[in-house]
C-alpha cells in the first residue's frame, strides 16, 4: 500500500481560508445527508453516543457506476463511481457522484490539487475501515492504543476526540446515505508542523486491512477535516475529508455535493 506521500503536506496556500469552512463544506454535506444538530465540544469531553443502527438505503435508482482505483486518473464530471477500496470491508460499496471536472483518483483517494500543481493536494476524500488509533499520531510507528478502540461508531468518535492533539473538534449526529452515525469535525492550527513526525507524517489511525501502516493524516496548518463515521449494515465505515487553506469556495462546494451524494450499495449488485 502506498503511504501518505500520495497527499502532499505542503502548507503553501494560494488562497486564504474560506470563512466558515465547516459550514460551507462539511455543513453542505451534512445538510444534504439530513444531519441532526446535537454537538459535543472538546470542552464537554469525549462523545459517548450509543452505537448507530442502520435505517435503510436511499430510495434513489441504482446508478451505472465506474470503478474508482489507482489507475483511473482524472474523474469525469457528473459520473457516479463505486469506490473499490481495499481499506474498506463489509457488504456494501461506498458510492458517490463527482460533480465537476478537476477531481482525480489515486489509490482510492479522490482529490484536487492546488492550481498549477500536479502533486499538492488541496482538498480530498478517502474511505476506511479503521482498525485502531495510533497511540501517538506523531510517533505513529510506535504502535496503537492498548486496549484498542471499541467496535461501535460511538467508540471511534469518542476516541478521535480524545486523541485530537493539536486540533479542536466537535461531534455531530449525522445520517449519510440512509445510515446513521457521527461527523467529527476538526480545525487544525495554522502553525501546525508535522515534519518532525515519523516519515514526516502525522497519522491518527491504521486501516484494519493494513496494521502498522498510516492513515487519517494531517497535511498542514490551517487544514479543516471532517470524518464521517457511519454504521452501514452493521459495519463501521469512515469517510475522511480534508481541505487546506488553498481550497477555493468552488472546491468546498463540490466536496459538499460529493458528501451529500454518498450512498451504499450491495457489493453483489455490481
Amino acid at each position: 500500500m502506498k503511504r501518505a506521500g500520495r497527499w502532499s503536506r505542503s502548507t503553501t496556500a494560494a488562497v486564504m481560508v474560506v470563512s466558515g469552512l465547516l459550514a460551507s463544506a462539511c455543513g453542505a454535506g451534512q445538510a444534504g445527508a439530513n444531519a441532526t444538530s446535537t454537538t459535543t465540544s472538546l470542552a464537554d469531553g469525549p462523545a459517548t453516543s450509543a452505537p448507530a443502527t442502520a435505517s435503510g438505503l436511499n430510495a434513489s435508482p441504482p446508478p451505472t457506476p465506474s470503478a474508482v482505483d489507482v489507475s483511473d486518473g482524472s474523474l469525469e464530471a457528473g459520473t457516479t463511481y463505486f469506490i473499490y477500496d481495499s481499506r474498506v470491508d463489509g457488504p456494501r460499496w461506498v458510492v458517490l457522484t463527482v460533480p465537476a471536472a478537476g477531481w482525480v483518483a489515486n489509490d482510492w483517494i479522490l482529490f484536487k490539487n492546488l492550481p498549477g500543481s500536479s502533486d499538492s493536494h488541496v482538498i480530498a476524500l478517502s474511505t476506511w475501515t479503521v482498525g485502531n488509533l495510533k497511540a501517538d499520531p506523531c510517533r505513529w510507528k510506535a504502535g496503537t492504543l492498548d486496549p484498542p478502540v471499541g467496535p461501535t461508531v460511538g467508540d471511534l468518535a469518542a476516541a478521535l476526540l480524545e486523541q485530537a492533539g493539536p486540533a479542536k473538534g466537535i461531534s455531530t449526529d449525522v445520517t449519510l446515505g440512509g445510515y446513521r452515525g457521527k461527523e467529527i469535525a476538526f480545525s487544525i492550527p495554522s502553525d501546525f508542523d508535522g515534519t518532525s513526525c515519523d516519515e514526516g507524517v502525522y497519522s491518527r489511525w491504521e486501516a484494519a486491512s493494513a496494521p502498522g501502516d498510516s492513515g487519517g493524516w494531517i497535511y498542514g496548518g490551517g487544514m479543516r477535516n471532517a470524518v464521517y463515521i457511519i454504521d452501514v449494515a452493521g459495519r463501521r465505515v469512515a469517510i475522511d475529508t480534508m481541505s487546506l487553506p488553498g481550497a477555493s469556495a468552488a472546491d468546498l462546494a463540490e466536496l459538499g455535493q460529493m458528501i451529500a451524494s454518498i450512498h451504499f450499495e450491495s457489493r453483489t449488485s455490481s
